[in-house]
């Protein structure tokens, strides 16, 4: 359904409707291509993070095995952790989604090949205005968890400094 059902078309010329189309597809196609965009950064940004999680866990893990610290083994343990969250923010952000297209199927004219083409030509630019509005939700969306993901990943350090601290005043056995 469109937000302008109350839209009245008449009286619009067939150049004006076609621009105001023309507009619509145009914004749809950039929103196409942020979108793709998006999902690179957010591919590339899990992948660095996976990759420094496993870094991480792996050296606490070594080190541990050498020299028996059981803090640096926490602090090591945290960090991952809070990396692979970012990174699963990251692989959320780019997860296969529905989204809108520009230009549409010509069966969806065939029901109205006879029609005034100055209304369906605004209906279908009508068509494109809600697309649009769905599609910036989902980008807004991804954004946010993108951006989430991004705040986590610069807090891995401290969250990993903490673990070390509050397990370094632990007493040992």
């Amino acid at each position: 359904m469109s937000s302008q059902d109350d839209l009245d078309w008449t009286g619009v010329s067939e150049d004006t409707a076609r621009q105001v189309l023309a507009l619509g597809e145009a914004y749809l196609s950039a929103q196409l291509q942020a979108g793709l965009a998006a999902d690179q950064r957010a591919v590339t940004m899990a992948s660095i993070l996976s990759a420094a999680s496993l870094a991480f866990l792996g050296a606490g893990i070594a080190h541990y095995q050498a020299a028996k610290s059981a803090p640096l083994l926490s602090a090591a343990v945290a960090t991952a952790a809070v990396l692979m969250l970012a990174a699963a923010c990251g692989a959320w952000a780019a997860r296969p989604i529905a989204f809108w297209f520009p230009g549409n199927t010509p069966s969806n004219w065939y029901d109205v090949l006879r029609g005034d083409i100055v209304q369906n030509i605004g209906g279908e630019a009508e068509n494109y205005a809600d697309r649009i509005a769905m599609n910036n939700q989902i980008l807004s969306e991804n954004q946010a968890a993108l951006m989430f993901g991004m705040v986590v990943a610069i807090l891995s350090p401290a969250i990993g400094a903490a673990a070390w601290y509050f397990a370094s005043i632990q007493p040992h056995a």
